[in-house]
């Protein structure tokens, strides 16, 4: 298991479910429900984000970030992530613990 600290920029809440890590727009398709991965969200895709996905978690961008802006209006989680999660599926949880918020990955 690996586990990532994260810094919550909105609506910090529990996540469980899979993680999906995409580069592009064109993968956002064929994906509900899941936790999203991305290394930041264009203002451009925030209609295909919010109400599809768990959550998302980015590892660029902050507080001030339009899609934190944004998701804090809607109560939507977005959480910034210390370093970049590698491409790929996997088994995920976000929980909050004694230091923080933090990620737990299991392929």
């Amino acid at each position: 298991m690996t586990k990532i600290k994260l810094a919550p920029l909105s609506s910090p809440k529990e996540l469980e479910g899979y993680l999906v890590v995409i580069e592009g727009k064109e993968e956002l398709n064929n994906i509900d429900n899941k936790i999203l991965a991305v290394e930041e969200v264009p203002r451009s895709w925030i209609p295909a984000v919010f109400g599809k996905f768990k959550g998302v978690i980015i590892w660029k961008g902050g507080y001030l970030s339009h899609v934190a802006i944004i998701a804090r209006e809607f109560g939507f989680p977005v959480f910034r992530s210390e370093e970049p999660i590698p491409k790929g599926r996997y088994r995920a949880r976000v929980k909050e613990g004694r230091n923080g918020w933090w990620l737990e990955l299991r392929k």
